[in-house]
């Protein structure tokens, strides 16, 4: 019975360590000179309004993820330029979607366990984790035809409770892992 209830911490604990991860995808136009780019500037509207009041009216959000892309392009050489005509603009989105995953335990499992697991998989077998899935989705564009030339796109869960300095981590932590593909190397 020890041993059962070794795995099954394991892998809840796995499950949890899986949900820390951030999931990272980006695309670009393979027509697109990007060694030429040395300035940037952030469309007029930087994010759009996403009905969802978490998101929408967050300043403190919004401050953290300007202050992430600006210090990253920033690392990789680019200039931000205040005025004037930028090599390319920058606009994000923000989504925070509500998410269920449901672990069901085989009857020999569950019927091992002790009942202080009955407080997390009840009497059928079952555990419900709930949690806030965030995206973020960085564009980048031709400020002239504002035609898309490269998107970058992460995944992760979100903490509502973390402290701001865990906040202001997490959002440097996938802004970084965003940028981290931009600008494309040709291969």
């Amino acid at each position: 019975m020890k041993g059962i209830k070794s795995i099954l911490i394991l892998l809840l604990v796995a499950l949890m360590a899986g949900c820390a991860t951030v999931s990272v995808y980006n695309d670009f136009d393979p027509r697109t000179d990007f060694s030429i780019l040395k300035t940037y500037g952030w469309w007029p509207e930087s994010s759009e309004k996403m009905g969802d009041e978490r998101i929408d009216n967050n300043p403190t959000l919004h401050a953290r993820i300007h202050a992430a892309i600006d210090t990253k392009l920033t690392l990789k050489g680019f200039q931000k330029m205040a005025t004037g005509a930028p090599d390319f603009s920058v606009r994000y989105y923000v989504i925070a979607e509500d998410k269920k995953d449901i672990l069901r335990l085989q009857p020999s499992i569950h019927d091992s366990l002790d009942s202080k697991w009955s407080d997390y998989f009840g009497d059928g077998g079952v555990a419900t984790f709930h949690y806030t899935e965030g995206t973020l989705i960085v564009n980048i564009a031709d400020p002239q035809t504002q035609k898309l030339i490269w998107r970058g796109i992460a995944r992760v869960v979100v903490d509502p409770n973390a402290s701001p300095e865990k906040k202001t981590s997490t959002v440097n932590n996938v802004v970084a892992k965003i940028l981290a593909a931009f600008p494309p190397q040709k291969k």
